[in-house]
């Protein structure tokens, strides 16, 4: 599950406020002043619902200081050594509202915040310089990325985030910030990606996977955060690809069948592409030139995540990479050539992370490593030299 996290909004809006300020003439425009009226003071001391209406943006910037003129210490604003109360603003310097915000005795109460582009960013309330009460985050193309409860600082019931395209991303509960209960997950299409129930902020219970098209992609059961008992895995075909026995987390058993259906000794030759297999994908995959490639190797077509089969080629036109992605992401099998067409390497993602056993070998086809990654990170690993004597290091290997 993909968590995202707010940023505390209006001490960074004091902080940017010192090197994004409009200029004085467009303060002038705005129609700030130092000290607010009586009157006004008294018409913004009503409560306002969020969201604020165009109306009432509008007749709070002329109302409000700025940013500029409160300083904050301890956590709360002054203005001439008093905690201040009243109406505050950012702005940029095209003249566009940054940020406004209700401050009473010192304390923010709620507050808006747009992008430069005049769409909304975020919007919320506080109590007692805690987030409490409804928060909402925006996309920069005005889609909603994310909406939930807060209670005395801390994330509570049910929290929504959402793609760019307005599908929903990911839906699940908190108790004190802390995930608890059932949370799903779905890719952009609004295909379902995963189902699991959370408890104290660890996996419980069952947790479902599936691959974009709708095929099952691994289903177990969670103890206390560990996997715990039997759980079958299959390939994006519907064919079965494992089924691995777990107790209190440790590994007991595992079977494995490739995605002709024959069992194998090993994860690695069940995800392994035949010669068919590769010819195939070659044919239906894109070159990764045509795609845009975005942090942490995410890829994107027609400004959209991609999901598919990649290549990458050699100059001679011999294949060197393919690899499928899901919602932009690195997923299920990565197989990789030396340019003489000999394997260079095999090994499966997961999230867009290196999951499982990576292999690896010589041009020569001697084997080079083996390596075990978990959620990204190396577990194990073992190295062979071109003539296939176990070695110590990797660098021996490259003998």
């Amino acid at each position: 599950m993909k968590f995202l996290v707010l940023l505390p909004l209006f001490a960074a809006l004091l902080v940017t406020s010192c090197g994004e300020k409009s200029s004085s003439e467009g303060s002038d425009s705005a129609g700030a002043s130092a000290e607010p009226s009586a009157d006004a003071t008294q018409e913004t001391e009503k409560p306002l619902p969020l969201p604020l209406s165009d109306a009432d943006v509008e007749r709070l910037l002329k109302e409000a200081v700025d940013f500029e003129s409160l300083e904050e210490r301890d956590g709360l604003f002054y203005q001439d050594n008093t905690p201040y109360s009243g109406w505050v603003k950012s702005m940029y310097d095209s003249g566009q509202a940054e940020a406004l915000a209700k401050i009473k005795d010192g304390n923010a109460t709620l507050g808006t915040q747009w992008q430069e582009n005049g769409r909304k960013k975020e919007e919320g309330t506080f109590k007692d310089g805690e987030r409490d009460g409804t928060f909402t985050v925006w996309h920069e193309n005005g889609q909603k990325e994310e909406e939930g409860t807060y209670k005395d600082g801390e994330r509570d019931g049910l929290w929504t985030w959402w793609h760019e395209n307005g599908e929903k991303r990911s839906e699940g509960a908190f108790k004190e910030s802390v995930a608890d209960g059932r949370w799903t997950d779905w890719y952009t299409s609004g295909q379902k990606w995963g189902v699991g129930t959370f408890k104290d902020g660890k996996r419980n219970s069952l947790w479902t996977e599936w691959y974009i098209n709708g095929q099952k992609r691994s289903e177990g059961s969670f103890k206390e955060g560990v996997e715990d008992g039997l759980w079958t895995e299959w390939h994006e075909s519907g064919q079965k690809r494992a089924e691995v026995t777990y107790k209190d987390g440790q590994l007991l058993s595992r079977k494995n069948w490739n995605r002709r259906g024959e069992e194998v000794e090993t994860a690695a030759e069940a995800t392994v592409l035949s010669d068919a297999e590769v010819e195939r994908l070659l044919d239906e995959a894109v070159d990764a030139k045509s795609l845009e490639w975005r942090w942490n190797d995410f890829c994107y077509e027609d400004n959209k995540p991609y999901s598919g089969w990649v290549k990458v080629l050699y100059d001679s036109g011999q294949v060197r990479l393919l690899r499928r992605y899901e919602d932009g992401k690195a997923v299920s099998l990565f197989t990789e050539w030396h340019d003489n067409g000999q394997k260079k390497g095999v090994g499966p993602f997961k999230n867009g992370k290196k999951n499982g056993l990576w292999t690896w070998w010589h041009d020569n086809g001697q084997k080079l490593a083996e390596r075990t990654y978990k959620d990204g990170e190396e577990v194990s690993k073992k190295y062979w030299n071109s003539k296939g004597e176990e070695v110590e290091t990797e660098e021996e290997s490259k003998n």
